[in-house]
């Protein structure tokens, strides 16, 4: 019996300590990458703008494909300069969530990356 309690009582501390993701305060807003915040990211229900140093860059459609994953594809391109082109898509996954920013791993898809290619590393944006 006191074995039970003990296993109860750890399993409801170490349940106490996991941290929960509430992706849902992301998916509207404006959004600024920490380290690069000339960039900025506005996503308002199915689209996401992308500025640079105040200029409209990319325009993108949105969609959730579940609480913390979303597609964006590239509907418009305002800056020739840019690798990416109308068709392009993103899959961005929230993997952590705090007060103000979140992180997130994604894959692109284009011509060079027909199967996707996988961030190497974690990408960071925060409330503007």
């Amino acid at each position: 019996m006191f074995r039970k309690i003990c296993f109860i009582f750890c399993l409801v501390a170490c349940s106490s300590f996991a941290q929960t993701k509430n992706c849902e305060e992301y998916k509207i807003g404006e959004f600024v990458y920490p380290d690069n915040p000339n960039k900025v990211s506005v996503r308002k229900n199915t689209i996401q703008e992308s500025y640079n140093n105040g200029k409209l860059e990319m325009q993108w459609k949105i969609t959730w494909i579940n609480d913390c994953t979303y597609e964006m594809v590239c509907q418009k391109v305002f800056n020739p300069s840019i690798p990416i082109k109308i068709g392009d898509r993103i899959v961005t996954t929230i993997i952590e969530t705090d007060a103000k920013c979140y992180k997130f791993t994604y894959v692109v898809y284009n011509e060079f990356y027909p199967n996707g290619f996988v961030s190497p590393e974690p990408g960071k944006m925060c409330r503007k």
